[in-house]
């Protein structure tokens, strides 16, 4: 489905019209009559935003590793432990993996 989105308010149309003639309803401007530095201005709100997401995301998954490697710590000793937790620890030490070497670069 064709849309678009503006960068000021964030609000998506799939009005055809606003699609063509690139407005946005909401705020009632023409995306291409915006300055450059607003633009600018409101992408980098964005991309500092979309980076705070992204270590929230990282975090959640580090408390998620800590707490899989809690419980099995605790299991009693020659516990066989389900497929499920392995398979869970498995993808968990692969995501954290390649966050490490998203970060490193």
């Amino acid at each position: 489905m064709v849309s678009i989105t503006c960068p000021r308010c964030g609000k998506t149309s799939y009005n055809l019209n606003d699609v063509r003639e690139r407005y946005c309803g909401f705020c009632h401007v023409f995306l291409d009559d915006m300055p450059n530095h607003q633009l600018d201005r409101l992408r980098a709100q964005e991309i500092a935003q979309l980076r705070e997401d992204g270590a929230r995301v990282s975090y959640a998954l580090d408390c998620a590793l800590q707490l899989v490697e809690c419980l099995i710590a605790w299991a009693p000793e020659g516990t066989v432990l389900p497929e499920g937790v392995k398979t869970c620890k498995y993808r968990l030490d692969e995501a954290m993996r390649q966050i490490a070497r998203k970060e490193a670069k």
